[in-house]
C-alpha cells in the first residue's frame, strides 16, 4: 500500500473556534464539504502539512468526543489499502462514502485506532 500523505483528525464541538485558532498559526482553508445538515468537514493546510477539521455531527447516533480523532492516509490504491488493513487486522467500519472530489472507508486499525482511508476523485 503506497501512502501519499497523512493528516490528523481533530474533532471538535466549535468548527469556527477551532479554525480561528489554527489560522492563527498559519493554516488556511484547503477543502470544505458538509457530512450532514450540521457537520461541516474543513481541510486546512499550512504549506504540505494539512489537519482535519470535523465539527461535532448532532445527528450522530455514538457521539463523538472533541479531540484527535483519527489519521487520514491520502491512498493512490483505495482497494489495495483495505485490502492491506484486512490482512494486517484492521477493521473495516463502513465504505465507500464519496463526495464530490473523494472516496473515503473508514477502518480501525489493530489495537482500535480510527483511520480513514481517502482517494482523490476527478469530476
Amino acid at each position: 500500500m503506497k501512502i501519499s500523505s497523512m493528516h490528523p483528525i481533530i474533532v471538535t464541538e466549535n468548527a469556527e473556534k477551532t479554525m480561528e485558532f489554527y489560522a492563527g498559526l498559519g493554516f488556511t482553508t484547503k477543502h470544505t464539504t458538509v457530512m450532514s445538515a450540521d457537520s461541516p468537514l474543513y481541510i486546512i493546510a499550512n504549506g504540505d502539512v494539512e489537519l482535519e477539521i470535523m465539527q461535532v455531527p448532532k445527528d450522530k447516533p455514538v457521539p463523538m468526543k472533541n479531540g484527535l480523532h483519527g489519521i487520514r492516509f491520502n491512498v493512490e490504491d483505495l482497494d489495495a489499502a483495505v485490502e492491506a488493513v484486512k490482512q494486517s487486522g484492521g477493521t473495516v467500519l463502513g465504505g465507500p462514502f464519496d463526495t464530490e472530489w473523494t472516496s473515503v472507508y473508514a477502518v480501525k486499525d489493530a489495537d482500535g485506532n480510527d483511520i480513514t482511508l481517502l482517494k482523490h476523485i476527478k469530476k
